[in-house]
């Protein structure tokens, strides 16, 4: 929903022109001409009115859910809603900790030991405690980036705090973080989030919580199979255990999760749709250009995921119908397909070939 007209949208020219109604007005007997002072002062005023109606404006629409952005929908989620918004999850890697020599006693690597890169700009730190055994010369422990940013080529492979004949060897780069939640993120979050105040266990607050979780997570359902019982569902692009352990930590809260209810929580099944069709093109179209339209187009069709939507047919043949193109040939999918209420469909490979129709338009 679009908001309306808060301050009267007017040109600089409209202005001017009203102001120098006015000036008539109070002056009698006075023509306006370009250069003279009350002119030059009119129009000084008139672009100055300009400004400060579009800083209302702006100012106003700063205390709109819909149009507030940045550091103005921060405040606005903070004291209305009591939401912050999620700044990204941390990526992680592994690292190899290595000794010049066997020693004759176990070498412990604390959990959250801390290393570095070669500018001192990057930290990183252990998840969890390693031990180096008696006699071995290695171990392998997952480090985390302390960045929130969705991937990192940084090589933190410095310890801060140096272990006598120990080095570190980081085994590939950051990945599997998540970018601080975007204004329409974090709009479409706090607007689910209204259902956090429910007591009851309420389909949207399992929804909330679970988006609350991890930035990454880009869509959720909650179903109750039996009485009692309540599965959540989530999707992401990318889906992991550190994922899973954030989503059940926040649904189990004492403050969320009503006693009489039992939270299952499992990442959705991922159906790859591969996509194959020749276009029948209209004469003298380009063909070429015909195929990486129809591509981009089913491409886009397939940009949100969404849990438990099926995927029709015709939308797929809609998908590929772009300018030029008379007929289309779909040889896979076969025919449409549906999606379990656990499962997303994902677009896999997208092979699509054209030929002339041979019909004038």
């Amino acid at each position: 929903m679009s908001l309306p007209d808060l301050v009267p949208p007017l040109s600089y020219e409209e202005i001017l022109e009203a102001n120098v109604r006015r000036a008539k007005e109070m002056l009698p007997g006075y023509i306006p001409a370009q250069g003279d002072d009350v002119m030059l002062v009119l129009q000084a005023f008139s672009y100055r009115e300009l400004l400060l109606r579009n800083l209302i404006d702006q100012n106003t629409r700063a205390n709109f859910l819909s149009t507030a952005e940045g550091a103005y929908l921060d405040h606005l989620a903070e004291t209305r809603y009591g939401l912050y918004r999620l700044q990204g999850s941390k990526p992680y890697t592994t690292a190899t900790f290595s000794l010049s020599k066997p020693l004759d006693y176990d070498v412990v690597i604390p959990e959250g030991y801390q290393l570095t890169e070669d500018g001192g700009i990057y930290f990183a730190h252990t998840a969890t405690e390693a031990v180096i055994k008696a006699g071995e010369t290695e171990t392998t422990v997952t480090v985390i980036l302390d960045k929130e940013v969705a991937s990192s080529p940084v090589k933190t492979e410095i310890p801060v705090s140096p272990l006598p004949y120990l080095s570190v060897k980081q085994n590939g780069d950051y990945d599997h973080g998540g970018d601080p939640e975007t204004d329409e993120e974090f709009r479409e979050r706090i607007r689910v989030s209204l259902s956090d105040k429910s007591t009851a266990g309420a389909k949207n607050t399992y929804i909330s919580y679970t988006l609350g979780a991890d930035e990454r997570i880009s869509d959720v359902t909650a179903y109750m199979p039996s009485p009692g019982v309540v599965r959540v569902i989530y999707y992401a692009p990318e889906m992991d255990s550190v994922m899973q352990s954030r989503v059940v930590e926040a649904l189990n809260a004492d403050d969320v999760r009503p006693l009489t209810d039992q939270v299952q929580v499992a990442s959705a099944t991922v159906v790859t749709v591969d996509v194959t069709a020749k276009l029948y093109t209209r004469r003298n179209v380009d063909r070429a250009k015909a195929v990486a339209a129809a591509t981009e187009s089913v491409t886009a069709l397939f940009a949100n995921p969404q849990i438990g939507r099926d995927v029709p047919i015709s939308r797929i043949i809609r998908a590929l119908m772009v300018d030029g193109v008379e007929d289309v040939e779909v040889t896979a999918p076969s025919g449409t397909l549906t999606i379990g209420t656990e499962e997303v469909a994902v677009l896999g490979n997208v092979g699509i070939s054209a030929e002339e129709s041979g019909d004038v338009y």
